[in-house]
């Protein structure tokens, strides 16, 4: 599962270094090609990760708040986005996206036990 997030991850970050330099319909088209392959291969792994981390009778629990905290950080994120976007560009706000997903696969990378 491990190996499956960090790649995910990694094809988040540059989906969105190729969104910040993308010019042609087409190269869009295969950088949405290749969000579904980041969305199939973190949505359905990070859930069972932490599945396989939780007691089983906290499992819904975990999940319930996995999604709520999720939510509660996406919003402002999302909205701060738009507006740095419009003082800094879109390019750099691509970029930074797809820096924090490395960073993020560099953080799963650097985790001594097996997820």
């Amino acid at each position: 599962m491990k190996k499956v997030l960090i790649f995910g991850f990694v094809v988040f970050a540059i989906v969105y270094f190729g969104f910040g330099f993308a010019l042609t319909s087409w190269q869009f088209i295969l950088l949405f090609l290749l969000y579904a392959l980041y969305a199939a291969s973190s949505e359905g792994i990070s859930k069972a990760w932490i599945t396989n981390i939780s007691e089983k009778e906290e499992i819904a629990t975990a999940i319930g708040f996995y999604n709520s905290l999720s939510s509660v950080i996406v919003f402002p994120g999302k909205c701060s986005w738009r507006i740095n976007m419009v003082e800094f560009g879109l390019t750099t706000m691509f970029g930074f996206s797809g820096f924090g997903a490395l960073m993020v696969a560099g953080y799963l990378y650097s985790l001594k036990n097996k997820i």
